[in-house]
């Protein structure tokens, strides 16, 4: 892309042309091209506007800060759903380009990147490279230096949101309906990002692969169908609770729809020690409601929680209490 031909240079050709008209006022031919005559009025607002476009193509000539003084930002480096785990959660952020392009120093972070970027997006870094490398960058035009920092700002932050979106599946704690609605809603985000085609076609792989499991899988409808109880009376909860005395007797309570017949697994985990304490299997009947109640004799005070795991040990739905 060659920054002589581009935007600024039009705006100077049309400013020149709005000037000439207002000079001569039409009323002749060039070839085949008829130029009617223009009123004084019209000449007079043709020759401002005609002014001010060749002055805001000529803006390039104002001196841009040294880049010692530069504030530097680098690009998000995207993360797989198979890296992420062993960050323990760190997500990464889109990082916000400055208003001038990053200093030279910078220019080797954005290597790495290359190899996984498509053709388009490859070409843009080279871009930004050029521009910066290139003697003559502060004679560059501040319309061209902002193009070339919003596209790097539209790249980077599709980087950060594809980084986050396998962060969050990833995530252990992440219920599968919950990873359901972020992908529904990611997809709905993403038609404005600058994601690459692979990014994309693997997302929605995702979103259609979780959305099955979800479809085919026990599920809890609502908050109010997974619950920790004083006691259980007629298979219903007889009061709800998330606070108990110790010694306690925590009775867990759950209404599962499921589409077919299948397992489901509840856990009870210390979350002071980070331990599991108690884990129970339940077969459970093709239902919009089946219900399975357990209980466990807890001593020790501290924090706990109770997870509902599928079939697949995939998280259903979690819930937490304290014993005091």
């Amino acid at each position: 892309m060659d920054p002589t031909t581009h935007t600024p240079t039009i705006l100077l050709a049309i400013g020149i042309l709005c000037v000439f008209l207002a000079v001569f006022g039409g009323g002749f031919k060039i070839k085949e091209i008829s130029i009617p005559q223009i009123d004084k009025v019209s000449r007079s607002l043709g020759a401002v506007f005609g002014l001010a476009l060749i002055a805001w193509s000529q803006i390039g000539t104002i001196k841009m800060p040294e880049a010692g003084n530069e504030t530097h930002t680098a690009l998000a480096q995207p993360v797989s759903v198979a890296s992420v785990a062993d960050v323990a959660g760190d997500q990464a952020e889109a990082l916000t380009p400055p208003a001038v392009l990053p200093g030279t120093d910078k220019i080797d972070e954005l290597e790495p990147l290359w190899d996984t970027l498509e053709i388009a997006n490859q070409d843009l870094l080279a871009e930004y490279v050029k521009i910066k490398e290139g003697e003559g960058f502060d004679d560059l035009s501040l319309i061209y230096k902002s193009e070339v920092n919003n596209k790097i700002d539209s790249l980077n932050e599709a980087i950060g949101a594809v980084s986050r979106t396998d962060a969050y599946l990833a995530g252990e704690m992440t219920t599968l309906a919950e990873k359901v609605a972020y992908l529904d809603d990611f997809s709905d985000q993403a038609q404005g990002l600058r994601l690459s085609g692979k990014d994309k076609e693997r997302l929605a792989r995702e979103q259609q692969a979780y959305k099955a499991a979800f479809d085919n899988s026990a599920r809890i409808a609502s908050s109010n169908d997974f619950l920790t109880c004083t006691s259980i009376e007629n298979r219903n909860c007889r009061r709800s609770t998330s606070r108990f005395s110790s010694p306690a007797r925590v009775w867990v309570w759950a209404r599962v729809a499921s589409p077919k017949d299948t397992q489901v697994t509840l856990r009870w985990v210390n979350l002071d020690t980070k331990e599991q304490v108690n884990s129970r299997r339940f077969t459970i009947r093709k239902s919009s409601g089946y219900r399975i109640t357990g209980a466990k004799s807890v001593a020790e005070s501290g924090n706990y929680e109770i997870r509902l795991y599928n079939a697949d040990d995939a998280l259903l739905a979690r819930r937490q209490f304290e014993v005091r």
